[in-house]
């Protein structure tokens, strides 16, 4: 046991904001873009209708159909009927040497196989120092996609509770850059990837960073069933993506003991790239306020030095603690697999090929990581024939 003791229920848990406006319909000039080799360079007119800061209460406020309903596929009055549509999240920042050059990569593959109809939202949430950067009209990294989607810049402040110094006092020695540690930063994206759930405006969100890139012409459908219920990896319990101890960790959290890993099924939620449910995200972070009192993220990096933990088991977990896994999420769907994993293992890259992620209908991701010291430059210059956007393509 970690010996995490939850006090008594005596508060009700806060009601979260969320962004409540519809998207603008946007006539696009074709062509989009280009896209030189090897640089991936992104030169569009800038687009970026303003968006409402949060607002108490309602979740879901846009939506025009029923879950899981896809006009594209048929079903019913689906002539008349609004198409659903799924919000993009995006954790990045400019001081990512590798990272941040890998993205035009992934923006570039939105705007190619993600329909503009699609997206409700695109969320591109950056540390505070990014803020300006992002927001500038001018910056070429996010100038295209604002011209076909609509692009909210959210920074820490926006989400967190308390201010970066805090995470940085509670950061365990252990996870500081100088002791070989990944930093403040990766810990809170990892809180950031649940807590934008109080901004989201549609049933379900998809996590993203610029190790992701899309590979496949994407309709609601391929995501969401006819149920309503989003495709998950279905990754292993353990043994690939995920450790023993984190869903231990997680059942110890939400005080649901064997909840996963006495499960009769092991096919669980997998990684970046992940399509979250708003409701389950809104719901953990209720849950563990409820619990412990205090402010979701704020609790959650003062255990770093009790025990470890990861974004997507305790999401998990909750999910199998409300009874709700069953109602959101569907391992095996079309037969399609959310990413193809070949690019996770170090090293990968000097035997990885693209081609055949382009011209597999059942991938919708492909991710190769740079966490190995992937070299940006030749990951672009090998996608760059696959992500030119036809003239006459939208």
């Amino acid at each position: 046991s970690l010996g995490l003791q939850p006090p008594p229920d005596t508060v009700p848990p806060p009601r979260p904001p969320s962004l409540d406006s519809p998207a603008p319909t946007v006539t696009l000039p074709l062509p989009l873009f280009t896209l030189p080799l090897p640089s991936l360079g992104l030169r569009l007119p800038f687009f970026d209708p303003p968006l409402p800061a949060p607002s108490l209460p309602r979740l879901h406020a846009t939506q025009t159909s029923p879950p899981g309903t896809d006009a594209s596929q048929g079903g019913p009055d689906s002539t008349s009927m609004t198409p659903p549509q799924i919000s993009l999240v995006l954790l990045t920042h400019s001081r990512d040497d590798v990272g941040f050059q890998r993205l035009p990569g992934l923006l570039s593959s939105l705007i190619k196989f993600f329909p503009q109809s699609l997206v409700h939202t695109l969320f591109v949430v950056v540390p505070d120092y990014d803020r300006t950067t992002f927001s500038d009209e001018d910056y070429p990294v996010l100038r295209s996609c604002r011209k076909v989607f609509r692009v909210k810049v959210l920074t820490d402040t926006d989400l967190c509770s308390a201010s970066r110094s805090f995470f940085d006092q509670h950061l365990p020695r252990a996870e500081h850059p100088g002791r070989g540690g990944r930093g403040t930063g990766y810990r809170l994206q990892m809180l950031i990837k649940l807590m934008v759930a109080t901004w989201i405006a549609t049933p379900f969100y998809i996590t993203l960073d610029s190790d992701v890139f899309a590979c496949k012409r994407v309709t609601y459908g391929d995501l969401v069933d006819e149920r309503g219920r989003a495709l998950i990896q279905g990754e292993p319990r353990e043994g690939t993506r995920h450790q023993r101890r984190w869903w231990g960790v997680a059942e110890q959290i939400l005080a649901s003991p064997g909840c996963v890993l006495g499960g009769r099924t092991d096919a669980v939620v997998g990684v970046t790239p992940a399509v979250l449910s708003t409701n389950i995200s809104v719901g953990l972070l209720r849950e563990v306020e409820r619990l412990y009192k205090e402010p979701f993220d704020q609790w959650m990096f003062k255990q770093l030095n009790r025990f470890d933990w990861s974004e997507y088991t305790i999401y998990w977990t909750y999910g199998c603690k409300a009874g709700l896994l069953d109602q959101y999420h569907v391992a095996n769907h079309r037969g399609l697999k959310l990413y193809d994993s070949s690019g996770f293992a170090f090293g990968s890259f000097a035997r990885w090929n693209p081609a055949p992620l382009f011209n597999n209908p059942r991938t919708v991701f492909g991710v190769m990581q740079s966490i190995g010291g992937t070299p940006a430059a030749q990951v672009n210059a090998k996608l760059a024939p696959f992500l030119q956007v036809p003239e006459g393509r939208r």
